[in-house]
């Protein structure tokens, strides 16, 4: 049986508002089989998130679930997941491609934890996509991992490159969210940039800093062989060495062959002391202790950039 509750609240001001809220009750059971007479609101969108079917369904005296596009089909001793399937199977691929099923007795729910101002479990009555999940919550913060963002539902499991989105308005990393799911934000890296400069610090990983903006920002001494820097990265159980020249760069304007930052790396600007052989040496003496070093440097924000 479907109860509705329509409930009034007049609000006084230049004009008289009428709000009208409207609470649908819809009796069915999650974990339990239907049986005749329970009601189930069903919510199908195609493709394109466009709705083709929003409307409650009741169970009839046969335990006929009856649908458009579908017909009847029997669902005693079925649960919501198993209808779910069903109808699935039997929507003709030609007329709703992809369909993206709801069925719910107490509204859609997505639960968010990690890196994002607000964690806990939201509630919504309409589709969804990503970017206005993560709105609900509060947004991104900082520290949120953007380029990996997790979507969970059951045992599947889903990753998007959400930076994607945010820079190219890629809709395949801004996906509907399902009823159920949760979002889990991990905390970003740290890229570092630490020797010999004034304002040795660290700064969440974003795809936009390059190794020159680390430098300008670090403002390295007088004795830095920018033109020895290196980048040092961490695979599995190595650690590689990336050689840039940065005097090619902060002096003549020389891109070429300039490498990107990845997550975790660090930037190390050795002292001149006289030639490139005493440099390099100096450099990977140094190695395990610049890894230590560059935790403890301060952090800074992407808005001192």
């Amino acid at each position: 049986m479907t109860i509705i509750i329509i409930i009034k609240i007049f609000r006084e001001g230049f004009m008289r508002k009428t709000i009208l809220l409207i609470i649908i009750i819809l009796t069915s059971l999650l974990a339990h089989s239907l049986s005749y007479g329970d009601s189930v609101h069903i919510t199908v969108f195609n493709v394109l998130g466009q709705e083709e079917i929003n409307e409650e369904f009741q169970v009839n005296y046969r335990n006929e679930l009856i649908l458009p596009y579908i017909g009847g089909f029997n669902v005693e001793d079925m649960t919501l997941n198993q209808i779910k399937d069903e109808i699935f199977k039997r929507l003709d691929p030609d007329v709703i491609k992809s369909p993206l099923i709801y069925l719910n007795t107490d509204g859609f729910h997505f639960n968010i934890s990690g890196e994002i101002k607000n964690e806990g479990k939201f509630s919504f009555n309409k589709k969804i996509r990503l970017s206005e999940a993560l709105n609900m919550a509060g947004g991104l913060l900082e520290s949120s991992d953007k380029y990996k963002i997790l979507v969970v539902n059951g045992e599947k499991m889903r990753s998007y490159d959400y930076s994607s989105f945010m820079k190219h308005g890629d809709y395949m990393n801004n996906p509907i969210i399902e009823d159920g799911d949760t979002i889990i934000l991990k905390e970003l890296p740290y890229i570092y940039v630490v020797g010999e400069v004034n304002n040795p610090f660290k700064v969440y990983y974003d795809d936009t800093i390059s190794p020159l903006d680390l430098a300008i920002l670090s403002k390295p001494k007088e004795r830095a062989a920018l033109n020895y820097a290196i980048i040092l990265r961490k695979e599995k159980e190595k650690v590689l060495k990336l050689n840039i020249n940065l005097a090619n760069v902060m002096q003549r304007g020389r891109y070429q062959d300039f490498p990107s930052l990845l997550p975790g790396d660090i930037l190390f600007i050795p002292k001149n002391r006289g030639s490139a052989l005493d440099m390099l040496t100096n450099t990977i003496e140094k190695f395990s202790n610049i890894f230590v070093g560059a935790k403890n440097v301060k952090t800074i924000s992407k808005e001192d950039f």
